[in-house]
């Protein structure tokens, strides 16, 4: 999908991943977009709602907000968000004022603090649709990873599986300079993780590009606080580390102790 049909959709967008953010808005649930009323214009119009921490107890926090959606002039691939407030509201704490949309797709829209200059990473929240939170989608990941910064503090569903996607164009090339490499290793079905404390591989990639399955030469078990997990000997991997409702992402294989954090 567009940025345009995110925005307008009647469907609730939740906040699957999010980095750099934890620490200001820590702790909190179920943080999603509604659907207010209709469109004037590029000014669509959403409440932002969630569960925080107040006095001691879960308590429910509504903020009605106007985004604004522009492009930069001449370049259909470089999109902003203005947030503004409803008349007598306030925009949510910590929330910026103007946002850049790194990607859209009909799974994900991830959305920046900014455009990343090269070899930057910026702050980022990867939102998706309720019947789309469990669900993989490698190009959406493979972004979320790029461009984010901290990107190994994400949100945790319990099932994910393998789904296509189209790729808004961002704006600079490393995706596409490393698309075509690491592709293959992306898009892979993880499976069910139901209250696993795990680090696994899916599989990996020795030097010579050969791909190697989990309990082959390149994979080896250990364990992390007792907990077993499979490390690679060498190359790369896509490993996961479960802690409850986070994990930690990362497509060289994670040291012990990030594991054990």
């Amino acid at each position: 999908m567009s940025p345009e049909q995110w925005l307008k959709s009647t469907d609730d967008v939740y906040l699957k991943f999010m980095s750099g953010y934890h620490a200001k808005w820590s702790p909190f649930r179920c943080f999603k977009s509604k659907y207010s009323r209709v469109q004037t214009g590029n000014t669509y119009y959403r409440n932002v709602e969630f569960l925080q921490i107040y006095k001691g107890q879960w308590s429910t926090r509504n903020y009605p907000l106007q985004v604004h959606l522009t492009y930069a002039p001449g370049k259909k691939d470089e999109a902003y968000l203005i947030i503004k407030a409803e008349p007598k509201g306030k925009r949510p704490p910590n929330v910026r004022h103007k946002y850049a949309i790194l990607y859209a797709s009909d799974y994900c829209i991830i959305i920046g603090d900014e455009y990343p200059a090269e070899d930057k990473r910026t702050r980022c929240t990867y939102w998706t649709t309720y019947n789309r939170f469990d669900k993989f989608d490698g190009l959406c990941e493979y972004i979320f990873e790029l461009y984010c910064a901290q990107p190994n503090i994400t949100l945790y569903s319990h099932q994910n599986s393998t789904t296509p996607s189209t790729r808004l164009p961002v704006q600079d090339s490393r995706a596409t300079r490393t698309m075509n490499l690491l592709l293959p290793m992306l898009v892979t079905t993880l499976g069910t993780l139901v209250g696993t404390k795990k680090l696994f591989c899916e599989e990996c990639w020795s030097p010579n590009q050969e791909k190697a399955k989990c309990g082959v030469e390149y994979l080896y078990e250990d364990t992390c606080r007792g907990v077993p997990y499979i490390r690679c000997k060498i190359g790369y991997c896509r490993c996961h580390c479960i802690f409850g409702f986070y994990r930690r992402l990362d497509y060289q294989c994670v040291k012990e102790r990030e594991c054990c954090e």
